[in-house]
């Protein structure tokens, strides 16, 4: 053989087996990100005290939001991708243009896909490009990839600054080219990714270029139950910092044994790019709604030998007397607020963050927060918009959180994944315990050796969510537990996952439902009363939670009476989240009926595989209409007990089960009601009673005559004494009905009565599978095997003239 001969044979086949063993970043979990920064808390910075304070992000000069019209171009699989479109001279005129924030199927790209439990994939992690099961809709759309470009400006005030672009949220995969550069690559769809840019972009007019992938080897960490949806669907924006920045903090207090002192702690961490000199930083605490207006910082240090690699990082101390301490029922914030100013004492940056008083613990098998054992009275949330999807407004935000509060609800667990930031300040706000989970469900791969929790392979994949929530979220004084995710087996990837958790945060307890071991909090979905009973009776140090439980579809949440009474009885039970919020129904046009619309569920747009209707169980509808189940859950988790003595009829037992709050907040009221009909009614006025006591009340029905036949019953409803964020003054928190001992009998009354005459004789016969009675003045027919009533005449009219359906 020529000897040249096979040296080219050799090297042909080196070249094919290294193009071959090639694996795509979107299908190799070790890879999460490239060229990507670290994971930090929430913030923007802004340049001065007063602008931090009214929280308007695009005030700041050093902030410019990218949300708005792109250009973009939709394919249906990787390899018809446009593959030099980020190139500066690359035409993309002709293409569509598409919102950003938005989902794509729901801009008329591809489809979306309903699936609880399988894979809309062939099931083989890491990869996602190999043939699908027959039927599925993958098949058709292999892994569709879109490309996005726009155009954008940098002012010339930013010259001199390091600038970074941040998107809030990304499904599932994707690179950035700015200029025609390409700058790195993120996945995990519900948490930041950030990548400094200063390199990449000139003053005046750049471009910016993304391409999403629809699926990605994370996507096999992101099997929720819920509509599978792509794109930027989250903010994103670009904001500028000096050459030394604040990049982290993280805010905690101390409170001492009667709550009465906090000991006050920011742990700072700052980075150098290129700066000299000593630089300084001055801390404010400010009461919620106060201005600034000089008052003296509650700390001031020098910054100084900030290394360009290690950067520094720093700890805050002061003493607070008598703080206002936060909880779900007085959301009581502060903002603290960081200058940091340069070596000629100008102000470089201003950050902000709300921060509330508060310390939780586990102890006694109850979880505790400032010293009182409270009871979870909670529901879950998706992230979920009819119109938009995934994307979800500020004020669809405030809208889920407003009824919430008005119908009881004191905790919410982020099902099954981090949520938009600006939900976690409206908790903060508004007053909200928060479950916060990491984006971590896999449980299509199941829970034995084949769950990604035992494969050491995916630990770092695992790992990276859980620190990009809580280093993201750690600053929210609503957020008291973590969640470690959901329905993703057990396995030492969880192990390592409490691990890296605790490394960052030791001040609140963990959860994970599948894996009580590695948790602070037992836990475990859809139990029975009986067996919910006995939990609470084990001589367990370790609380429960329902993290799942009152499946809300259909016609649902009946015995969640039954539940309470449960859980009130024995301290270890802590209550538990409703399945779950909202239906997820998606508004779709009604076929051949141009401008009239329904709420579809999964197959109704052809996607499969798909769990059907199952996405429907909410308590409330996709457009957030109240509904019995909103109405049985108001009353059920209601914070006052109202109950009967046993003495005179008027005499009741008020329980206040608040943690926090006294009654005389509250409005008390009574009516009394014969047969349904209003006949008096008083008002009680407040009622002093401290949380977590007793007080009777006396109302006077003494005077009252019960002479006319009927039912009299007495309905007694607590108010709210003034207006607060999510209701008017007015709003009913609780309320209680009894019967009174005066009921009569009612006397028939005999102009309805008819004459056996008129009735008699009955005629039968049969019809098919119908049974028909024949009167003297009617007919009527009945289905035998279905029970029902298909046909009834009455005096040669047809009353009904088929079968009577359920109408929910």
């Amino acid at each position: 053989m020529n000897k040249r001969w096979l040296l080219c044979l050799v090297i042909g086949v080196f070249i094919s087996v290294s193009t071959t063993a090639q694996v795509n970043d979107w299908e190799n979990q070790q890879v999460i990100g490239i060229n990507k920064e670290s994971a930090h808390s929430t913030w923007v910075p802004y340049s001065d005290i007063n602008q931090s304070l009214r929280g308007v992000p695009g005030n700041s000069p050093w902030y410019q939001s990218l949300n708005g019209t792109w250009k973009f171009n939709w394919v249906n699989h990787p390899d018809l991708r446009p593959l030099e479109f980020y190139k500066s001279g690359y035409d993309v005129s002709y293409w569509d243009d598409i919102p950003v924030p938005s989902n794509w199927q729901l801009q008329g790209y591809g489809k979306p896909i309903y699936t609880n439990v399988r894979y809309p994939f062939a099931k083989n992690p890491p990869n996602i490009m190999g043939p699908a099961p027959a039927g599925f809709t993958k098949n058709e759309l292999p892994n569709p990839v879109g490309s996005y470009k726009r155009d954008f400006i940098i002012p010339s005030e930013w010259d001199g600054r390091e600038i970074f672009v941040h998107f809030a949220g990304v499904s599932s995969a994707f690179y950035i080219w700015v200029n025609g550069e390409k700058v790195g690559y993120s996945q995990g769809s519900m948490t930041p990714a950030e990548f400094n840019i200063t390199d990449y972009v000139k003053g005046g007019d750049n471009s910016i270029a993304v391409e999403v992938y629809r699926w990605s080897d994370g996507s096999y960490l992101e099997d929720q139950d819920f509509w599978r949806l792509s794109g930027i669907f989250r903010d994103i924006f670009m904001y500028a910092v000096p050459k030394i920045t604040l990049w982290d903090y993280f805010l905690r207090s101390d409170l001492n044994e009667d709550y009465s002192r906090a000991s006050f702690t920011a742990d700072l961490e700052f980075r150098n790019f290129e700066a000299k000199g000593t630089w300084s930083v001055d801390a404010y605490l400010l009461s919620g709604g106060e201005e600034y207006k000089d008052q003296e910082p509650l700390v001031s240090r020098e910054v100084k030998g900030v290394s360009a690699k290690a950067g520094l990082k720093m700890r805050l101390e002061a003493a607070i007397e008598n703080p206002r301490l936060w909880s779900a029922e007085i959301p009581e914030l502060y903002n603290v607020v960081f200058v940091l100013k340069d070596p000629e004492g100008s102000v470089a940056e201003v950050l902000r963050s709300t921060f509330g008083f508060r310390e939780v613990e586990i102890r006694d098998q109850q979880l505790w927060v400032n010293g009182k054992s409270i009871k979870i009275k909670g529901v879950n949330r998706h992230e979920h918009d009819p119109v938009t999807g995934r994307y979800v407004s500020l004020e669809s935000m405030i809208s889920d959180i407003t009824l919430m509060k008005q119908f009881n609800v004191n905790t919410v667990r982020t099902s099954h994944y981090p949520n938009h930031p600006d939900w976690y300040e409206l908790c903060d706000r508004y007053g909200i315990y928060v479950i916060d989970e990491a984006n971590v469900e896999s449980h299509g791969m199941g829970y034995g050796e084949a769950s990604l929790g035992h494969d050491a392979g995916w630990q770092k994949a695992h790992i990276d969510r859980e620190i990009s929530m809580v280093e993201r979220d750690k600053n929210h004084p609503s957020i008291i537990i973590w969640s470690m995710g959901n329905e993703a087996g057990p396995g030492v990837n969880f192990v390592a996952c409490r691990e890296a958790i605790l490394a960052i945060d030791k001040s609140r307890p963990i959860h994970y439902e599948r894996y009580n071991e590695v948790a602070d909090i037992e836990s475990t979905m859809y139990p029975s009363v009986e067996w919910l009973e006995n939990t609470g009776k084990k001589d367990d140090p370790k609380p429960f939670l329902m993290c799942e439980y009152a499946h809300a579809m259909g016609n649902a949440v009946g015995n969640l009476q039954e539940y309470w009474d449960v859980i009130e009885t024995y301290p270890r039970l802590i209550g538990g989240c409703i399945w779950d919020w909202v239906d997820q129904g998606l508004r779709k046009e009604v076929p051949g009926k141009k401008g009239e619309y329904f709420f579809a569920y999964g197959g109704d747009f052809g996607d499969r595989p798909t769990d059907w209707n199952f996405c429907i169980n909410g308590l409330t509808t996709p457009d957030r209409q109240v509904t019995p189940k909103m109405e049985e859950m108001k009353k059920v988790y209601q914070y006052i007990g109202i109950e009967t003595t046993g003495g005179s009829p008027g005499e009741i037992r008020v329980t206040n089960k608040y943690q926090f709050i006294n009654l005389s907040q509250y409005i008390a009221s009574w009516e009394l009601t014969l047969d349904g009909r209003p006949i008096d009614e008083g008002v009680i006025g407040s009622i002093n009673i401290a949380p977590g006591e007793s007080g009777v009340v006396e109302i006077p029905l003494d005077d009252i005559s019960y002479e006319a036949p009927g039912e009299y019953h007495l309905t007694v409803t607590f108010s709210l004494r003034k207006g607060t964020a999510w209701a008017e003054a007015g709003h009913e928190v609780a309320w209680e009905q009894f019967l009174l001992p005066y009921a009569t009998t009612m006397q028939y009354d005999t102009r309805y009565e008819m004459k056996r005459s008129e009735i008699f004789p009955l005629h039968t016969g049969e019809k098919g599978d119908n049974l028909i009675i024949d009167g003297k003045n009617f007919s009527v027919e009945f289905n035998r095997v279905a029970g029902t009533i298909t046909s009834l005449t009455y005096s040669g009219v047809k009353v009904i003239d088929t079968d009577p359906v359920a109408i929910y």
